[in-house]
């Protein structure tokens, strides 16, 4: 969403449509660009278009800057529409790649949140924390949402 543009004032649809034409000019900013596509896609309602996005990213021949984080807004996004166990399948594998960007952890984590999947929420955000506060003095802000992710759930 651009800063100057209220977020009831946006045609998501359109919007969407916008960043996928600019990842389209600036490639090396795809990954971002499309991201943030899927999301005014989601907004708007079409969630299997999303889909469509995050799996255009996943298999993209290039490889991705952050691959657990896609995989895991993709989850989300499914589990929003009714694919569950297949949004449940990621969420899994998510976990068991260890991802060492905190946002991965946070979207699996109140994905299962938002389902009343407490004790699994608990237990992702906790793994989470454990991978990346390991002799670590002070958390980096980075990683704050897991915290408080977890002391929400607990």
């Amino acid at each position: 969403m651009r800063p100057d543009t209220p977020a009831e004032n946006v045609d998501h649809t359109a919007e969407a449509a916008r960043l996928e034409r600019t990842a389209g000019l600036y490639p090396e900013d795809a990954e971002a660009l499309l991201v943030r596509a899927a999301a005014h896609l989601e907004l708007s309602g079409d969630r299997p278009s999303a889909t469509k996005l995050y799996d255009r990213l996943l298999s993209s021949p290039d490889g991705l800057e952050n691959p657990s984080l896609v995989r895991a807004l993709k989850a989300s996004n499914l589990w929003e529409y009714g694919h569950e166990a297949e949004a449940r399948a990621i969420i899994e594998g998510v976990r068991t790649t260890a991802p060492r960007d905190p946002a991965a952890w946070v979207i699996v984590a109140e994905a299962l949140e938002a389902h009343d999947e407490l004790e699994a929420a608990q237990e992702t955000f906790t793994e989470g924390a454990r991978l990346l506060l390991t002799d670590v003095a002070e958390p980096p802000y980075a990683t704050h949402p897991l915290l408080y992710g977890r002391h929400r759930v607990r």
